[in-house]
């Protein structure tokens, strides 16, 4: 029977998800979401805070009267992953082991926007910094202050694209050259403006 909340969730999760193709998707990262609306965590912390960002108001008919209600209004049975965690370019995060998926679709999204970004600010292709061989995790590897200034002596400096020749224009002289595409806005909300949302 799925007349309880695990197994709507468990309903949703294999009929809704799995068998239209986001295999990606955990199960236990799909629970914790559908139980508390947390779909990232990022850092080890307490989520015990409500994120407002994704509120919004409706009007719904309660008694044959409209009345007011806030809240979220987005599809919390496919969850926040679809956007950029079921597909990726980096082949090495769709590795499986005994048919299971070594990596998360938070693994996943993380590495996908982590690399829209580098690539909208860099123009481009993001490659994640490879650890060699022979370094272990616990190993401190000492550079030199004069190696570190030879180095970055030696890297040719990069032309300065004018503001029609290259994937972006520069906005500024002297500051970074962005790419600046021409149907993307973004918008800076200012800190405090959680609460009031």
């Amino acid at each position: 029977r799925y007349d309880s909340r695990r197994g709507a969730f468990d309903w949703d999760f294999c009929m809704k998800l799995h068998d239209r193709g986001a295999g990606l998707v955990n199960k236990r990262e799909y629970y914790r979401w559908r139980e508390s609306g947390v779909g990232f965590e990022i850092r080890e912390g307490n989520y015990d805070v409500p994120n407002k960002s994704l509120a919004s108001g409706r009007l719904l008919r309660h008694k044959g009267e409209e009345v007011p209600v806030r809240g979220y209004w987005g599809d919390i049975g496919t969850g926040p992953y679809i956007a950029f965690g079921i597909e990726t370019e980096e082949t090495s995060l769709l590795k499986t082991f005994n048919g299971q998926y070594s990596k998360t679709a938070q693994d996943i999204s993380l590495y996908n926007v982590t690399a829209l970004f580098h690539e909208l600010v860099a123009q481009k292709l993001y490659t994640p910094a490879q650890v060699p061989a022979e370094a272990t995790p616990c190993q401190i590897t000492e550079v030199e202050e004069e190696e570190e200034e030879r180095a970055t002596a030696q890297e040719p400096e990069e032309e300065s694209r004018s503001p029609g020749g290259g994937r972006g224009s520069r906005s500024n002289e002297g500051g970074p050259d962005f790419l600046c595409p021409k149907y993307v806005k973004v918008h800076f909300l200012p800190l405090n403006s959680t609460t009031e949302l």
